[in-house]
């Protein structure tokens, strides 16, 4: 499924809310740039695990897909997993979940994005 994508009034908003973010930054920090980078950082990593869930949480994830699948690539049942796999989501919008995520091995996900011009 396709993501979804911001008309161009939502990207002038979502613009518009990132200049405000940065001026929070600006003063929290007051000037500061060490500061202003470590709050950027904050913020990217905060964001990133509302959509993704913290890195822990993938971990688990992974290891039940792992059993789940029988340590088999989901999209190539004759691969099996190495330490290099790959959480694919059925639905981006749907999160990382059980129902809505696989496993597969790094190859047959770089092939996946490559088929639907994704860039990794």
């Amino acid at each position: 499924m396709a993501n979804p994508r911001l008309t161009e009034s939502e990207r002038m908003k979502a613009d518009s809310l990132v200049r405000e973010i940065e001026k929070r930054i600006h003063l929290l920090s007051k000037g500061v740039q060490r500061r202003k980078f470590a709050y950027r950082r904050r913020v990217t990593r905060l964001l990133i695990q509302i959509e993704k869930g913290t890195p822990a949480q993938r971990g688990k994830l992974r290891a039940k897909l792992r059993e789940k699948q029988h340590d088999l690539c989901a999209v190539t049942p004759t691969h099996r997993l190495k330490s290099e796999v790959e959480l694919h989501r059925l639905d981006a919008i749907r999160g990382y979940t059980i129902k809505n995520t696989r496993l597969v091995c790094r190859a047959c996900h770089r092939k996946f994005h490559a088929s639907h011009k994704f860039s990794l």
